[in-house]
């Protein structure tokens, strides 16, 4: 199992690392200590992600939560096809398009 990291450089959010059950509450805390919400905007950028199952995606859903609630405008990169697979399969697809 791959320890997520999360850091956040010129208002990229680059998240690397396994995202699962197990993974994702320090992946949360990692987020949460991070000065995201007072960024201009956002590009979440999972390119480094090696593994994901639905808590990832829930985890991203909460990020881009916490991000809108904050008006900051935010989009995502790099979207495993593990995770695209899981949105579109729970119609969630479309909370994760670029905006």
């Amino acid at each position: 199992m791959s320890t997520p990291e999360i850091r956040f450089n010129g208002g990229t959010l680059q998240v690397s690392g396994e995202l699962n059950l197990k993974t994702v509450p320090d992946a949360l805390s990692q987020f949460e200590s991070l000065p995201v919400t007072s960024a201009e905007s956002v590009l979440i950028d999972l390119g480094g992600v090696t593994r994901s199952d639905s808590a990832g995606v829930a985890l991203l859903i909460e990020y881009i939560r916490q991000l809108r609630l904050a008006d900051v405008p935010v989009t995502v990169s790099h979207l495993p096809a593990q995770m695209q697979e899981m949105a579109q399969l729970s119609g969630l697809d479309q909370l994760l398009e670029k905006h």
